[in-house]
């Protein structure tokens, strides 16, 4: 009777922990982070990223939106950051666009225990893009090394399109503090 017993608790646990495992959050399907260099990210070193959901199947109408994080340190007071960014597909379809993206702390400045001074700025980069074979979107400074510095990471988030969901996602993301 213990055995059954234990066997039957050990299912539920063991499901339980499979549902939680695979469940999206904010209809984010993939994100990827690269870390920028103490000194500064030098504008000879693109930044290749490979946006494509890894655990899923794509449905070919499915529709995108790829945002832009950089986490940064205020204590070094990065400049504003300008980039080159550059999306292409196997089949030759290209796409590029130069942004300014200002960091600057939140209004709400974090209180309590375990401030470290880290933020993060996310800024939408194109909406509705449809997965194609061969996807890669490579980000590239426009800045000198001196303006970088104190950027620690940046990275790419590609969500699934949800009209009614969009806003409070994009949201919830520039809201996200480390």
């Amino acid at each position: 009777m213990r055995h059954s017993i234990r066997f039957i608790l050990l299912f539920i646990a063991s499901a339980s922990l499979l549902c939680i495992g695979c469940r999206r959050v904010n209809n984010v399907v993939w994100s990827k982070y690269a870390s920028i260099p103490p000194e500064g990210w030098d504008p000879v070193n693109v930044i290749p990223f490979f946006p494509w959901p890894e655990d899923s199947v794509n449905n070919p109408s499915d529709r995108y939106s790829l945002l832009l994080s950089v986490r940064f340190s205020i204590l070094s007071n990065p400049a504003p950051l300008h980039l080159a960014i550059h999306q292409e597909d196997e089949e030759g379809r290209m796409k590029s666009d130069t942004i300014i993206l200002t960091l600057s702390p939140p209004e709400e400045t974090p209180v309590g225990k375990g401030s470290y001074v880290v933020y993060e700025t996310v800024d939408t980069i194109d909406t509705g893009i449809p997965l194609r074979a061969g996807y890669c979107v490579e980000l590239q400074s426009l800045s000198v090394p001196e303006n970088t510095r104190g950027i620690m990471d940046i990275g790419l988030i590609l969500s699934e399109d949800n009209n009614e969901n969009k806003e409070t996602l994009f949201k919830k993301i520039q809201n996200f503090r480390l």
